[in-house]
């Protein structure tokens, strides 16, 4: 069963334009999410980005695949159905390009939970209710489901947040979390939307 790990990133963040290139103790932010992805056990890394930002990010993290689509940007959904279809994978963990400090450790017991909570089509720690800190956001979703909902969704939110489409009691997808078996004593927010929350998280490192 072949498993990818899909880092999904772009430029155009409106509140912190090309903050995937800011530095971050040396490197670009981007670079440490795809290190820490690497350390996910059996995954193969793909970084998912527009097509209009291919060439920088090829520049920038030549050691990975980089799957650019000419999709819709927002269309979050339909590029992850373009890559799984692309590599044949039948597993895809999902990763986001503003959690520098990703916890591998954490996803791979999020990839444990999904297949022990067989059959599962949506695994999470979603940092909302998991007691995990934002920013050590993963899920785990099987190919046929993933499928299913870029075939059904059609509301935008649902296009640009997977979580949403495969929540929503009336569309039948079992949904797992994993929740935080201790009280986390860190920062709430280690995700970068701001310049302020990578000034945040740098200090979180140098700590």
């Amino acid at each position: 069963m072949r498993t990818i790990c899909v880092v999904q990133s772009r430029l155009s963040s409106k509140r912190f334009p090309s903050k995937a290139l800011a530095d971050l103790n040396g490197h670009p932010m981007i670079w440490h999410v795809v290190e820490r992805a690497k350390d996910i056990a059996g995954v193969e890394v793909v970084l998912a980005v527009p097509v209009a930002d291919a060439t920088v990010f090829r520049a920038t993290v030549s050691e990975v695949e980089i799957y650019a689509d000419r999709g819709d940007e927002t269309d979050v959904l339909g590029r992850f159905v373009a890559v799984a279809r692309a590599h044949d994978a039948e597993e895809i963990v999902r990763v986001t390009g503003d959690c520098p400090v990703l916890n591998p450790a954490v996803a791979n017991q999020v990839l444990t939970l999904f297949w022990d909570s067989q059959p599962c089509h949506f695994a999470s720690n979603d940092t909302l209710v998991s007691g995990w800190p934002d920013g050590f956001d993963v899920a785990v979703i099987d190919r046929a489901a993933l499928e299913t909902a870029a075939a059904q969704a059609t509301d935008p939110q649902d296009r640009e947040h997977l979580e949403c489409w495969f929540k929503r009691p009336e569309n039948g997808m079992r949904c797992v979390t994993l929740m935080n078996p201790e009280p986390w004593t860190g920062p709430k927010k280690l995700s970068v939307d701001t310049v302020e929350d990578l000034e945040g998280v740098k200090a979180w490192l140098a700590r």
